[in-house]
């Protein structure tokens, strides 16, 4: 099930290459490059979406583990739409598109942030639950606690700099509609980042519940936390850590700062 849920990294690396090329070589090489990473965004789309319906089907008709088994690495599948949806933020925020362009974009980001955030939100109410009847991880996997605060994080900053491009006028350039249009962008630009704020603090409490289950095994009982559990779940706990350094997510933060 870990194995199958780590296919959904594929969509996840793409993202990180089309928003890297929006960050870095729209500026420095080309603007012609801002449509290169558009390009890339919409195949990225098929991909997240694949992943992010087709997965979770595989998990309940094919592989059923129960209840008792759900994992955080199944959570997977939902950060590949939510990396999506952040990966045309950036684009849209440093490709130098057009509004004609930009709004295709924005839209369908949000759309993958209302496929990822509210299903991870129900699936870290199912773990939470198995917390509570004495489920915890084994000291092995307990690393793996890292990949809930991955949804949500993903999800804030999405929603962020959504915002934060209606704020800069991709909304209003547009204009084709009430809600598409002057009247509409600063209402969507608000409560984006809004409740990408609120999205942030509930993944704080994620991160640091993870932060204080492994310190606590690593005084309690270091020797055993290090013998870690090989799968390809294992490594998926980098990504939480990482994300939230990445130089796409700094921009935007210090955009709406």
């Amino acid at each position: 099930m870990q194995e199958t849920a780590c296919l959904a990294s594929v969509s996840i690396a793409f993202t990180t290459i089309y928003q890297m090329i929006a960050l870095n070589l729209v500026t420095d090489w080309s603007p012609s490059w801002g449509m290169v990473a558009y390009v890339m965004f919409w195949v990225n789309a098929a991909l997240a979406a694949v992943a992010c319906i087709g997965i979770p089907y595989v998990f309940t008709k094919l592989q059923g583990p129960g209840i008792d088994n759900i994992a955080p690495s199944t959570l997977l599948p939902l950060i590949a739409a939510l990396t999506a949806a952040a990966g045309g933020g950036v684009v849209c925020r440093y490709g130098q598109l057009g509004a004609n362009l930009q709004v295709p974009v924005i839209i369908v980001s949000y759309l993958f942030v209302g496929l990822g955030l509210p299903l991870s939100v129900v699936i870290d109410a199912v773990f939470l639950a198995r917390l509570f009847d004495k489920s915890f991880p084994v000291k092995q996997k307990v690393y793996q606690l890292m990949i809930l605060c991955g949804p949500l994080g993903q999800g804030s900053f999405a929603l962020q700099i959504l915002g934060n491009v209606v704020q800069r006028g991709a909304f209003a350039s547009y204009d084709n509609s009430p809600f598409v249009g002057p009247g509409g962008a600063s209402t969507v630009a608000t409560s984006s980042e809004f409740m990408g704020l609120l999205t942030w603090g509930y993944g704080i409490f994620w991160w640091g519940f993870a932060c204080v289950a492994v310190g606590h095994y690593l005084v309690t009982e270091p020797k055993e936390l290090v013998q870690w559990h090989t799968s390809l779940a294992s490594w998926a706990m980098v990504f939480p850590w990482v994300s939230s350094l990445h130089p796409s997510n700094c921009s935007g933060f210090a955009d709406w700062w």
